[in-house]
């Protein structure tokens, strides 16, 4: 019974971990560490200056984000990583 309550406990806490960083970043800790250079995870009014990472649905500016054209369609990624990894 008391293994059952710590392990729901640490569940909890990695939850709420989880949630508290926001987006696939965890708080722009995670794919390896990259730099907070092309995100933005604050609302603006100009919503067409930014787009969706289609790999980690993070939103991020259009001006400082890393892109691919792939068949005259422009992609805009918040990493390398994740630019590396889509499969457009």
């Amino acid at each position: 019974m008391v293994s059952n309550i710590l392990l729901l406990l640490i569940g909890a806490v990695l939850l709420f971990l989880m949630m508290r960083g926001g987006g696939c970043c965890g708080g722009h800790g995670g794919h390896g560490g990259h730099s907070a250079g092309g995100h933005d995870h604050h609302r603006s009014d100009g919503s067409d200056e930014y787009a969706v990472d289609p790999v980690c649905g993070m939103r991020v500016s259009k001006r400082n984000a890393i892109t691919k054209q792939i068949n005259g369609k422009t992609y805009y990624f918040c990493s390398e990583e994740c630019a590396n990894s889509f499969r457009g």
